[in-house]
């Protein structure tokens, strides 16, 4: 188990690697010009061009890039012209609120995907049928509807047309200042039991995370319900019942073989809550990483749309890294391929 861990940490260099060329290729090909949009549209050609040399913008593309990869070795990200402040900084201050609403949000999908999962992959009867179809429809119209469009009629219905939510700005109630510990205002809270930050809190993050929860959900349940269901289908289940092994002990060898494809299902889901983060937390003003990404793209802040980048390449390849560990856990064959089924 050691060595299979120390394979795939060694795999996290060259992959890190990639990203970075790839994110620094990819944002150079990014219409726009970073001294332009620094200095303004009046400003002159001749100021443009000396800010250019001063930030190196008309060295080769390999020069550049081994300015960057030796910032990131120093610790450094560069600095946000946006804000004046090194994107380290600004990502440590954001990271918290983002990792705090798509946790939140995986939290409750995995709950309501497992438990309506089991449910309908376990029995058979008429309700569990009408559940299924129930579940085939909202999938395709869960997988059909965008998150940011989600949010804005959430938005309108709750807030605007049935007042009932409180305004979609910020994580909390502007009128109040809450220590910061971890920069997560749930966790911070809850260890200070600052009861009214606490409570405003989570008037501001039920709309993000029904918006998340919302869209995401469906494909994890459907995987859940397919994966028991395929399971208690399977050779060695026919094998065992006719062996006369108790039901109990049947449901259990069913769902631990189901186990590898939810969790990888459910892994790949978490990071793509990342992503869907992005435009959520733009419409709710959350705050963090995701509405920063947005203002890096708007006003052409290569260095945070790469710090952005970086952070969410290495929580995915993170995730990636705990998934192997689990299905390396639960099915002993992963150890000795060195890799997922």
């Amino acid at each position: 188990m050691i060595k299979f861990i120390g394979k795939r940490l060694a795999l996290l260099v060259p992959q890190m690697f990639l990203i970075c060329l790839v994110s620094f290729l990819l944002t150079r090909l990014t219409p726009g010009n970073q001294a332009r949009a620094q200095l303004g549209s009046s400003a002159t050609e001749e100021a443009v061009a000396q800010l250019e040399r001063e930030l190196g913008l008309n060295d080769p593309w390999y020069a550049q890039f081994g300015r960057y990869l030796d910032g990131i070795a120093h610790g450094d990200l560069g600095t946000s012209w946006t804000t004046g402040q090194p994107v380290l900084d600004d990502i440590a201050q954001r990271a918290p609120a983002t990792l705090e609403l798509i946790s939140v949000a995986f939290v409750i999908m995995m709950a309501l995907a497992l438990t309506l999962g089991l449910v309908g992959g376990l029995t058979r009867n008429a309700l569990t049928r009408v559940g299924d179809k129930i579940s085939y429809f909202y999938s395709l119209m869960a997988g059909a509807v965008p998150d940011f469009w989600f949010g804005m009629i959430v938005v309108f219905l709750f807030y605007y047309t049935f007042p009932i939510a409180v305004a979609p700005i910020g994580q909390y109630d502007q009128a109040f200042d809450p220590a910061v510990i971890t920069g997560s205002v749930l966790v911070d809270s809850l260890v200070t039991l600052d009861l009214p930050v606490l409570f405003s809190h989570l008037d501001h993050l039920i709309l993000p995370v029904l918006t998340l929860v919302f869209i995401n959900t469906a494909p994890i349940l459907r995987m859940v319900r397919s994966s028991v269901d395929d399971s208690l289908k399977s050779g060695y289940t026919t094998l065992a019942k006719a062996n006369g092994l108790p039901q109990r002990q049947i449901v259990g060898y069913a769902l631990r073989s189901a186990l590898p494809p939810i969790i990888t299902l459910a892994g790949v889901w978490y990071t793509v809550l990342i992503a869907g983060a992005v435009l959520t937390e733009q419409i709710f003003s959350w705050g963090g990483v995701g509405q920063y990404a947005v203002q890096a793209v708007q006003n052409a802040d290569w260095s945070a749309l790469q710090g952005v980048v970086l952070l969410a390449a290495l929580l995915s390849l993170l995730v990636y890294l705990v998934i192997d560990l689990l299905h390396a856990w639960i099915d002993p064959r992963v150890r000795v391929t060195g890799g997922t089924r």
